[in-house]
């Protein structure tokens, strides 16, 4: 079988972005105009902090507040997001920033965490974002979904993101982010997909991982991690897709594995996995995609698994 190829992720992740959460949308026109004056003003703070919020080909070029003794009628006419919302719940308060593909140039430095407490989601995939994510990340208590893949980040992950106890989507794939996975990432209990592939992350999987038995898919393929699979890993037991493929993962395939009886798509290609495929593998019914070619693998499973 072939490996999945990297394109294939994108459409994946953006058809999963917004799938589980209900929102109030207030007409587009009206904003920034109806969102507390706080928030609308860290947010316009926040674009003027950015190096390209100003151009025409920003998404952020009409973010503006409308006068102050403008109409209803005249506010409704204003659309200061156009078709990139803010999405904003029945008391005022933004619960959604959804910018995908819009050119916006800059960093998350200044972007207003402590300002904004209703936030459940984030979504600013395909844009040119660089640096580090903050450590105020975690004031976001009730964030659910935070989409930043392909961008530019850069560095380490902060052990605050182990504290977004209400997380459901991490899609941080296709950027630079270096360093180990932080322990802390196994506190993301209510996690249900995560997406950390095609990035610089080094050291070993975390055994914490094990503890998120919510997780239904996991895909930190085309890193650089090392060690060996934790057996950890088989206690998320709803896990149905594990991609763990190009990356410089040692020994053995842990029997522990066989406990993930939903799992369809499983793709180990491209490590340096030793010693025998473990038999119990063979009772994992469920699979539709198995790929664990291009190591030192040995043994009769695969045999065992076709018939």
């Amino acid at each position: 079988m072939d490996s999945p190829k990297l394109g294939t992720l994108v459409p994946l992740l953006a058809s999963f972005a917004f799938s589980t959460v209900l929102l109030v949308i207030i007409p587009q026109g009206s904003v920034l105009a109806y969102a507390s004056k706080l928030e609308a003003q860290v947010l316009l703070k926040w674009k003027s902090n950015l190096q390209n919020q100003n151009q025409s080909t920003s998404s952020l070029s009409t973010w503006t507040l409308p006068p102050q003794n403008a109409t209803d009628s005249k506010v409704m006419a204003v659309s200061p997001c156009r078709r990139y919302s803010i999405s904003c719940n029945l008391a005022n308060s933004v619960i959604g920033i959804k910018l995908p593909n819009s050119n916006i140039k800059g960093t998350l430095n200044d972007f207003p965490f402590s300002s904004l407490p209703c936030l459940t989601y984030i979504d600013l995939h395909i844009n040119e974002l660089f640096g580090f994510i903050p450590p105020q990340v975690c004031q976001l208590r009730l964030l659910n979904m935070l989409v930043l893949y392909s961008n530019q980040f850069n560095g380490s992950l902060p052990s605050s993101l182990g504290n977004l106890s209400s997380l459901t989507l991490l899609c941080i794939s296709y950027n630079s982010f270096s360093g180990s996975i932080p322990l802390e990432m196994g506190n993301l209990t209510n996690s249900e997909k995560i997406y950390m592939g095609a990035n610089f992350l080094t050291g070993p999987i975390p055994p914490t991982f094990g503890k998120l038995i919510k997780l239904m898919e996991l895909h930190i393929s085309h890193n650089e991690l090392t060690g060996s699979i934790p057996l950890e890993l088989g206690n998320m037991k709803l896990l149905r897709k594990l991609s763990l493929s190009y990356n410089n993962l040692t020994n053995s395939i842990p029997s522990t594995l066989a406990n993930l009886t939903d799992i369809t798509h499983f793709y180990l290609l491209g490590n340096q996995l030793s010693s025998n495929i473990p038999d119990e593998l063979g009772n994992l019914r469920a699979m539709i995609e198995l790929e664990l070619g291009l190591n030192q693998l040995t043994g009769p499973f695969l045999l065992l698994w076709v018939n």
